[in-house]
């Protein structure tokens, strides 16, 4: 048994959990089925977990209340900011519960790997930092979008992240109106310009789907984008941009459109239908295929996967059409037979977990989340490309990300220890989790604290790999 294993796919395992008889059985065991929230009204603050409909509806009030604040103070701009600074403040906090929303969801759901694959996949759609989405759209989508698919098909996953609010918005898809379409045809008779904006076409193939490993074009992309365009959070005077995204016929190019060779043409009363046949496409192509399964095997194995590791997660791809519990189950007896030979460093968000559960730690939320994602250098709801945050170790290693890290173990085991450990041993800990015990322990200095031992161990190199 590899014990390293557990933090590989998990965040390890805590004080209180027995090791597993069978490893790779505990792991697949968790990715057939949405683990249950944890998190209630009364977990902190009585603050309830936001929707998307919350978060736009909190988008509308801001922007309402900054017109009210120009309104008022527009002939005084230094009370203007003052007063715009405690508006904002309001939309910040939104971001902290955000965090601890997802700090409480990874370390008590009951299912650390069915949370891993959450991290991997919200990455890989990743929404950027952007406006203010972080704060009120990226976890509800990370929640309703990406999590409430994972246990479906990579098909229905990838056209529910194409459609939602947040990439629309992210990739600024409702502004693209097609040179042919009836609204620009309105709009260039008023003396506007209509244009195309080709973000969401260009990521959606070069990023979510097929790579440009796959040879496409940018005639290729010119007409992924005429396929969206369409695609939009619908506008109306009372609520701005801020309603459900609905597809508008008006702005879509008509006709045929070529995408790798193949047509994409109107099958139904409108043409919404055309970016659906083009993502059942692309999820099938070769090249998506091993694209994903390439970074599956960088994120939970290795930064340098070899073809034995991918080709299991191909053919399960292949012959299940896509299922994603299949292709995770898969993922995970290629992770488990390669961890004795191969080992993962671990982003810092990965790495602050498993410390958190490897102490045992309760109630997470008691933790200012903001602060310690921010001091790691990992704000996960605030990725800059659409790329998202790299797997590659050598993103992450940098003098400064490490001492964050030890200035965070440091932080974790003095100053809050006293509140978050409790009967903790740090043999039992290392015992549980880490297939070289004796050396580990050997090297640990002789003190009788335990929180204290543990700090020494977290800031080890044992503790940045699995």
């Amino acid at each position: 048994m590899t014990r390293n294993f557990f933090r590989r796919v998990g965040f390890g395992l805590s004080p209180e959990q027995e090791i597993p008889y069978d490893p790779l059985e505990w792991s697949k065991s968790q990715v057939d089925r949405l683990p249950e929230f944890n998190w209630t009204v009364g977990t902190i603050s009585n603050m309830a977990m936001p929707t998307t409909k919350d978060g736009l509806d909190h988008f509308l009030q801001w922007r309402k209340d900054e017109d009210i604040l120009r309104e008022k103070y527009g002939s005084n701009q230094a009370e203007y900011k003052k007063q715009k600074r405690f508006v904002r403040d309001k939309i910040k906090r939104k971001e902290q519960l955000e965090l601890r929303i997802r700090l409480n969801e990874s370390l008590k759901s009951g299912s650390p790997v069915f949370e891993r694959l959450l991290m991997f996949w919200s990455n890989h759609f990743a929404i950027v930092e952007k406006n203010e989405l972080p704060q009120l759209i990226t976890g509800p989508y990370n929640r309703e979008v990406i999590r409430a698919n994972l246990t479906g098909n990579i098909e229905t996953l990838t056209r529910e992240a194409t459609i939602s609010w947040a990439m629309i918005e992210a990739l600024d898809n409702s502004e693209s109106i097609a040179p042919n379409s009836i609204r620009a045809k309105k709009d260039r008779k008023k003396g506007k310009t209509p244009s195309l904006n080709e973000n969401h076409a260009r990521e959606l193939l070069e990023l979510h789907t097929i790579s440009p490993s796959a040879g496409y074009t940018q005639e290729d992309v010119i007409n992924v984008a005429y396929i969206l365009a369409g695609w939009k959070c619908e506008w109306s005077r009372k609520r701005k941009r801020f309603n459900p995204v609905k597809f508008d016929q008006e702005s879509h190019q008509p006709g045929e459109h070529f995408v790798l060779g193949k047509g994409y043409k109107q099958r139904n009363v409108n043409s919404k239908l055309k970016l659906f046949d083009l993502i059942a496409d692309l999820v099938r192509h070769p090249n998506c295929r091993e694209f994903i399964s390439t970074k599956l095997c960088r994120h939970f194995i290795t930064d340098n996967p070899t073809k034995e590791m991918i080709s299991p997660i191909l053919k399960t791809w292949e012959e299940t059409d896509g299922d994603l519990p299949s292709i995770h189950k898969t993922l995970l007896e290629v992770a488990y037979v390669f961890a004795p030979s191969t080992r993962k460093f671990h982003n810092p968000e990965i790495w602050m977990k498993q410390v958190l559960n490897l102490s045992g730690v309760k109630n997470p939320t008691i933790l200012d989340a903001m602060t310690v994602y921010n001091d790691l250098g990992h704000n996960p709801l605030r990725p800059v490309q659409p790329n998202g945050f790299s797997d590659f170790e050598k993103d992450w290693i940098s003098p400064e990300l490490l001492i964050r890290r030890l200035g965070y173990a440091d932080y974790l085991t003095a100053s809050k220890g006293i509140k978050l450990f409790k009967n903790i041993e740090a043999n039992e800990v290392i015992r549980k989790n880490f297939d070289n015990y004796e050396e580990i322990v050997s090297w640990l200095p002789d003190i009788k604290v335990e929180r204290i031992k543990l700090s020494h161990l977290y800031a080890t190199e044992w503790m940045l790999y699995s």
